[in-house]
């Protein structure tokens, strides 16, 4: 990239680096690589998850932290709502919005005169843990997110396509990307789970319903038979949804 990269400002994320989340990978990983393209890359961080001992550049990512509430709920729109007018000030050329809950402040964005781009990375007003009122703020987000902002991302083709019939805009789906995978040198690790390479299919997340742990059950059972760590992964299912007090397979 020849000349001076763009300045972008990334939100909506709790931080980086060590802290836990989706969202949070995501953008350390994006953050890292936009930076090795030629791009000034700035991300703007909830205090009370980023230690002070990190300091202020990160793999050449520009951490800054910004004081939010420890209120489930408030904590994000508070954070974000700062966060949007500290872009003001800074003048980005792209405000990278994540997550359609602060995406709630992209006409703020807009008034303010910056660039604003909106990655959406799932439905959260699907999980039941939050209230109709959450919910319906979340819808708001979306649709602010969708309709008003620059340009919108999707981390999935079919989320994408959701968000292009809802909204009648145009998506791009760009998954999340992953480091390089490390080849295990011989087959005995997966053979002491009882697989075979190539095999077998592996997800790594909580148990949730979001996460479609089941539809790998329901597919398993449809394909006829499963591994003995397949049956394993099957209990758990079923017992993460007796927990969740709906039938397992329901």
């Amino acid at each position: 990239m020849s000349g001076p990269g763009l300045r972008v400002t990334m939100l909506g994320l709790r931080g980086f680096p060590n802290v836990q989340g989706g969202v949070e990978r995501h953008v350390e990983n994006l953050a890292r690589e936009l930076g090795a393209l030629g791009c000034s890359v700035e991300a703007i961080l909830r205090s009370p998850y980023v230690s002070k001992d990190v300091g202020r550049t990160w793999q050449g990512v520009r951490l800054c932290r910004l004081w939010s509430p420890r209120i489930k709920g408030l904590e994000p729109f508070v954070h974000t709502f700062l966060a949007v007018l500290r872009a003001a000030w800074t003048r980005p050329d792209i405000l990278h919005i994540h997550g359609i809950g602060p995406a709630f402040f992209t006409p703020l964005g807009r008034m303010l005169g910056l660039n604003v781009i909106v990655t959406h990375h799932m439905a959260n007003y699907e999980n039941e843990k939050w209230s109709r009122f959450a919910c319906a703020i979340l819808r708001l987000g979306e649709r602010a997110g969708m309709v008003l902002s620059h340009g919108r991302i999707a981390v999935s083709p079919s989320l994408a396509e959701r968000m292009r019939r809802s909204y009648n805009v145009q998506v791009r789906a760009i998954p999340n990307g992953i480091d390089p995978p490390v080849l295990l040198p011989s087959p005995s690790i997966l053979q002491s789970f009882g697989l075979t390479p190539h095999r077998y299919l592996l997800t790594v997340a909580r148990i949730d319903q979001q996460k479609r742990q089941l539809d790998i059950q329901r597919d398993q059972k449809e394909a006829g038979g499963a591994t003995p760590a397949q049956q394993a992964q099957q209990q758990l299912a079923a017992v993460q949804q007796q927990q969740a007090g709906t039938p397992a397979g329901g």
